[in-house]
């Protein structure tokens, strides 16, 4: 059975033509019981006589960037609807303000031209129900802004993994392993201030497995943003795996343990 290391996290195992089919980067870490270390896929012997259906593109390190879409982007697109709601909504209002101001006037005007004319009711009527439709029509606007900021509460909270991630930045591995000069980027893609983020730092040995596990966090991490951190070193460990277990941000209600 082999095992192999994928965006620093170990996976497997997989059997012999699981890996051929996976069609991996030819420089992809891989370990079985008949190798001594983590070695390269291309300098595995068994797989030479398949090495064409492997890429010959390299991995992205830990220290590039993402090539996926940025969260604050998926956020726009996902949220472009309540956004869309609340510019027609204010537009709305300046129009009927604008609306209602215009027909006021013409009726104050009207009124102190006949001031020698008997008191006419109906032009008392029309400010009172002018005045009644401006106070409804502002109460409904202001209800729904208040549902679309409920709405981007609420789909920060239930997906906030989508706007909230630790990534591996950078560190040093030693001749005989070992782990230092290593940090992690903390983001924070939410319209939102989080409170705190703890996050778990795994450190795995070469032969596989967890050599030792240990925590760093961020607090007040404003809204749009993002933290670098560094994290201990270690004597022991190839490759480092960074897992959230912790959110608090009060402002969208989201508290979250593992």
């Amino acid at each position: 059975m082999y095992y192999i290391i994928v965006n620093n996290q170990k996976l497997g195992p997989f059997t012999f033509d699981e890996i051929i089919n996976l069609k991996l980067p030819q420089d992809t870490p891989i370990w079985a019981e008949q190798y001594e270390d983590w070695i390269p896929l291309s300098k595995a012997k068994e797989f030479n006589a398949y090495s064409e259906t492997f890429k010959t593109t390299t991995r992205n390190t830990a220290q590039q960037k993402s090539t996926e879409t940025p969260q604050f982007v998926l956020w726009f697109i996902k949220n472009g609807r309540n956004i869309g709601l609340a510019v027609v909504s204010v537009l709305l209002i300046i129009a009927l303000i604008n609306y209602f101001s215009v027909n006021h006037n013409s009726a104050s005007e009207t009124v102190t031209d006949s001031l020698a004319a008997p008191e006419n009711p109906t032009s008392t009527n029309l400010e009172y129900s002018t005045t009644d439709s401006l106070a409804a029509e502002n109460s409904s606007n202001t209800e729904v802004a208040n549902e679309n900021g409920s709405n981007t509460e609420k789909n920060c909270r239930d997906n906030w993994r989508n706007y909230i991630s630790a990534t591996v930045m950078d560190f040093t591995t030693g001749d005989l392993g070992g782990i230092t000069n290593g940090y992690i980027n903390v983001e924070n893609n939410t319209p939102f201030m989080v409170d705190e983020i703890v996050v778990q730092i795994d450190y795995i040995k070469a032969a596989g497995g967890i050599y030792k596990t240990e925590y760093v966090s961020v607090s007040q991490l404003k809204a749009v943003s993002s933290e670098n951190v560094s994290f201990p070193n270690s004597d022991r460990g190839t490759s480092v795996v960074a897992n959230i277990i912790s959110v608090k941000a009060n402002e969208f209600g989201l508290e979250y343990a593992e």
